[in-house]
């Protein structure tokens, strides 16, 4: 289970199909979309992974979750500086 930019390269070069085939014996490959958007992408792939459970499959299940928005680079410093300052002072 996963996702591609270019379909064609995916299905034609992709690394496991060759140890799909002999040992496992698949002879097909499915596609769904196009799909509205990544969280919409990535829940119809967790669903998938936790209800068919494929051998294969040896990435870690994508969440569903919007990811959080980062922080900007202005905070992490900040709060960078206050750990250094906060170790000198004891």
């Amino acid at each position: 289970m996963g996702k591609a930019a270019d379909l064609r390269s995916r299905l034609l070069g992709h690394e496991k199909w060759g140890r799909a085939y002999w040992y496992y014996g698949a002879t097909e490959r499915y596609v769904l979309g196009p799909i509205r958007d990544e969280v919409d992408r990535r829940r119809v792939e967790e669903d998938l992974i936790k209800s068919l459970k494929p051998r294969m499959n040896d990435v870690e299940i994508p969440q569903a979750e919007v990811a959080k928005p980062k922080r900007r680079a202005a905070a992490v410093r900040a709060d960078a500086m206050g750990a250094l300052l906060k170790r000198r002072a004891a």
